[in-house]
């Protein structure tokens, strides 16, 4: 996947809303894109017709009083986009920092736009969708079920330290990642702060 240089954004192959038409080709032929990343080494993919565009991370506008994994706000070219920390929002281990890997993957649910800061965006798989099964009872990963649209085994990629030649997959499910009380907040936060986001992401 490209890499974005002086934080200008980066699109991942073929992102942001396909009309119906591409939709139906793609659901055709039975083959899924995902745009994945890792959140303390675990692997996740988001569909790619979610995925808006990828930025390296900018300073965000802070909000006081708003959930604990709610980064704040950045203004996405005169657009004011919620920007939350995924780790946070899955229980995961906080990040000590972050690093000149992280990003943040905008993209677009059935209610909203919100960007997500995540450890590292990695590839972009083609996979069948008959590959993607049901998540296990026992899983392994902290992530709760109801956020997981499922999971699926892929080859790792060269450079992959971990040994392995295989890694687990989450695929999310981005229209229940957050709860309708939570999306109306994190809608009511862009909206009050659209004349107040100073941290901007160039055109």
């Amino acid at each position: 996947m490209a890499t974005s240089t002086n934080n200008s954004p980066v699109n991942a192959p073929e992102t942001g809303r396909k009309s119906g038409a591409d939709n139906s080709r793609t659901q055709e032929t039975g083959l899924l894109q995902l745009v994945c990343f890792r959140l303390s080494q675990e692997d996740f993919g988001v569909d790619i017709h979610h995925v808006q565009e990828i930025n390296r991370r900018v300073k965000v506008t802070k909000i006081p009083q708003s959930a604990s994994f709610v980064e704040g706000v950045i203004n996405l070219r005169g657009k004011i986009v919620p920007v939350i920390d995924l780790r946070r929002r899955f229980g995961l281990a906080s990040a000590s920092d972050q690093t000149k890997e992280s990003r943040i993957v905008v993209v677009e649910t059935s209610e909203m736009t919100v960007g997500m800061v995540v450890d590292e965006v990695t590839e972009v798989l083609r996979l069948s969708t008959d590959s993607i099964k049901p998540t296990p009872v026992i899983a392994q990963s902290e992530v709760e079920h109801q956020y997981i649209q499922g999971v699926t085994n892929f080859p790792v990629r060269k450079d992959d330290a971990s040994g392995k030649s295989e890694r687990l997959l989450i695929v999310l499910d981005m229209d229940r990642v957050f709860s309708r009380d939570e999306t109306k907040a994190l809608r009511q936060i862009a909206e009050e702060h659209k004349n107040n986001a100073t941290a901007t992401l160039p055109a």
